[in-house]
């Protein structure tokens, strides 16, 4: 996770389009997932607004896909778990945290919600309340 963040903080600073291609080329995985990416984004519909983003992207689908590798070869992995590429697999540690952050903050939000129409129905105060 380090070397993924030292690569994304060198993206985020550069402006540079031959920085991204150049990375991209030589990144030990660009052979073996390089077109994957193109299914990937067809499957989840992603779309980037400029070529740098796209770039960027691949580079940092390409890092999770050497994770994820890395992760199924484990030898100490005892319980056979495996891994997989998903929707977030395009997404720096950052954003995940935010979308998950989201999520977590909407699941209990409906969670409250559903308990409190629950609870004011038991007790048959009111047939409904909105939150």
């Amino acid at each position: 996770n380090k070397e993924l963040a030292r690569e994304n903080e060198r993206l985020r600073k550069s402006g540079g389009h031959e920085f991204i291609d150049n990375e991209l080329l030589s990144h030990p995985y660009f052979e073996k997932y390089g077109n994957e990416f193109e299914e990937f984004k067809q499957k989840y519909e992603k779309f980037y607004e400029t070529k740098h983003e796209e770039h960027r992207r691949k580079l940092i689908f390409l890092n999770r896909m050497q994770q994820i590798d890395e992760l199924n070869n484990d030898e100490t992995n005892l319980l056979g778990n495996s891994y997989a590429s998903n929707q977030f697999t395009d997404m720096t540690d950052d954003e995940i945290k935010k979308v998950n952050l989201k999520w977590t903050d909407e699941t209990k939000h409906e969670e409250h919600r559903r308990k409190l129409i629950f609870t004011v129905s038991q007790n048959k105060k009111v047939d409904e309340i909105y939150v």
